[in-house]
């Protein structure tokens, strides 16, 4: 038997008695001493219990493996969504794209008469739930007259309802108004 032979060697090397040495030198038994059911053990010589395996038990490896996987796969929901961008109603300029919790949202040409001293509505249906701001979103957009020789800075809000509204820097007056943004949707509308 090799680890009978192990075990006389480590006793001539210790100076133990052979008995003594089964217990302590058993190359086939893991002691209980040396088992340990953590994740911070640093020490080497030890072998992780079993139950740290399981994905069911609050706390362990495994539980802590399967809460990783889990934000993998949902990793993934953030970079499917809408495969085209969908037009705001039939002849709108206005297009908007979901992926993921993220929306962007694209003016491309909606002509618009609005004064400088006032916010003015121009799109009041709302995005469609689910593609809404978690609450206003402001940016910057152009306006261009239709000749091109005039471009004013226009500030454009999407409420969290999801209406759209102008705020040109000078009289918008007939212009065509172009700007993206994108924002995270509210999840809960």
């Amino acid at each position: 038997m090799p680890n009978r032979k192990i075990k006389h060697i480590v006793a001539k090397l210790t100076g133990a008695s052979e008995e003594e040495t089964l217990d302590v030198y058993d190359v086939d038994a893991v002691h209980t001493d040396k088992i340990y059911n953590g994740t911070n053990q640093s020490s080497s010589g030890y072998v992780l219990d079993a139950r740290q395996a399981n994905a069911g038990i609050s706390g362990t490896l495994g539980a802590q493996v399967s809460t990783i996987n889990t934000s993998v796969t949902n990793l993934s929901t953030l970079v499917t969504g809408d495969a085209a961008w969908t037009q705001w109603g039939d002849s709108s300029p206005v297009y908007y794209l979901k992926r993921g919790y993220i929306v962007a949202l694209s003016i491309a040409g909606k002509s618009s008469t609005a004064s400088a001293s006032a916010w003015t509505q121009v799109i009041a249906s709302g995005l469609p739930s689910g593609y809404r701001p978690i609450g206003d979103v402001y940016f910057t957009a152009l306006g261009l007259n239709a000749s091109g020789s005039q471009v004013i800075p226009v500030t454009v809000r999407i409420n969290a309802n999801g209406t759209i509204w102008f705020l040109p820097a000078t009289a918008l007056s007939g212009h065509a108004v172009y700007g993206t943004i994108c924002f995270p949707l509210d999840l809960n509308g």
